[in-house]
């Protein structure tokens, strides 16, 4: 009987939205609703900017062989640790300005994802930085930025890109061949540490429409090792799942009314039907990356099966299909499925049509490049109002 109970409580919280207080975003038996209102998100990714991923930004790394984390640590070691920051502080500045949320208005977009990384708040240790919370850099950022997104009319997906000890070995973390998240209590506990400082600081705020626990967890793909657990493997799809579980569990313990979204990389099955974990308020999410009808379409159906058995809302966190770009956005039309494209500007010629704004670039070598070199390159150059060329081709690819 108690079981019958506990599953009739879980479908219903899952199917209403009276979890919810006024003016929040809820999910409605699979439905974003604000109130009465249905609500679906077509946004872009402001990717590279508070996690900077060398091959779309100004640094020279030709082979993809650096990450965030290095990046920092050679500016660091170059210049010392106060001039070092002044740099990175100076590109944060400049990638993205109040400009850029306008400019996003005014494309129609009703929402940003907003990537960051753990290091934005923390020392590698846990140490809060500039002591706490009132002067942390990291939270003077993400205020700035929904403060931006609140004068703009646009609602804010939390996203955590880069964890403690990185969520796999792909560079987008932070780092390149880490993953150790999981298995590292200590890194658990900062990550658990900042969900809860986060759900604590924004649990009333309604222009964040969602947490994002961690970006991409087992994209380990062309990596070797103890930690490169293949994506859908019986270990990777237990690790990750313990963790959104433990995040998910502490950010409700503070914050009851938020949208939580987590990623199946790279499908939908890897990820537990949320009324056997009770919860609720949930947006599952896939990265479509695909170029052939075939694999797209099954993405959408995995993502529309979902809300259709579980009550989730579909998400498409992040997404780009080259020539079949068009394609791809009439399904997630034509199915309802939110949608976020990344990304939104891109510096350097060999990438030049993932971006709705892009630079061709000489990057910088910062290894070699004077300390004014740097700065320079790490101001106004990287300012869209600055050389960025608009994509207008890809950006009537997903009208």
């Amino acid at each position: 009987m108690k079981k019958i109970v506990a599953v009739f409580i879980a479908v219903f919280i899952l199917t209403t939205s009276v979890f919810a207080e006024d003016g929040f975003i809820s999910v409605d038996n699979g439905v974003l609703r604000k109130g009465e209102e249905e609500l679906v998100l077509n946004g872009v990714n402001l990717g590279g900017w508070l996690l900077m991923e060398t091959w779309m930004g100004p640094v020279e790394d030709d082979y993809e062989e650096m990450a965030y984390s290095d990046v920092v640590s050679i500016l660091i070691n170059r210049f010392g640790r106060v001039r070092g920051q002044k740099l990175l502080d100076i590109y944060e500045d400049n990638f993205i300005t109040e400009k850029d949320f306008e400019i996003i208005k005014e494309l129609g977009f009703n929402c940003i994802r907003l990537p960051f990384w753990y290091r934005n708040f923390m020392t590698v240790n846990g140490e809060w930085l500039n002591g706490g919370e009132e002067h942390n850099p990291g939270f003077k950022r993400l205020d700035w930025t929904i403060a931006q997104c609140e004068k703009n009319g646009l609602y804010v997906i939390l996203d955590m890109h880069g964890c403690p000890g990185g969520q796999s070995m792909n560079h987008s973390t932070g780092e390149i061949g880490s993953n150790r998240l999981y298995k590292d209590e200590k890194n658990l506990k900062m990550m658990e540490t900042l969900w809860t400082a986060i759900g604590k600081r924004y649990k009333d705020n309604k222009t964040v429409i969602a947490y994002d626990i961690m970006n991409e967890p087992q994209n380990n793909t062309g990596h070797t090792g103890n930690y490169a657990w293949q994506a859908e493997s019986r270990e990777a799809v237990e690790l990750t799942n313990y963790v959104y579980s433990r995040m998910i569990d502490a950010i409700r313990e503070v914050d009851k009314n938020h949208i939580i979204t987590i990623e199946g990389i790279w499908t939908i099955d890897v990820l537990p039907d949320p009324r056997e974990k009770n919860w609720y308020n949930m947006m599952y999410q896939l990265h479509i990356y695909d170029n052939t009808i075939p694999s797209i379409d099954k993405r959408i159906r995995e993502l529309v099966k979902a809300r259709e058995e579980w009550g989730v809302a579909p998400l498409a966190g992040e997404y780009h299909s080259s020539s079949l770009e068009s394609y791809a956005t009439g399904q997630y039309k034509r199915y309802s499925v939110n949608r976020i494209k990344w990304t939104y500007k891109t510096m350097g010629d060999s990438h030049n049509n993932w971006g709705l704004f892009n630079k061709g670039f000489d990057k910088i070598d910062i290894g070699k490049a004077s300390y004014g070199e740097i700065e320079e390159a790490f101001s106004l150059g990287v300012r869209t109002e600055n050389g960025f060329v608009f994509n207008s081709e890809e950006y009537e690819k997903i009208l």
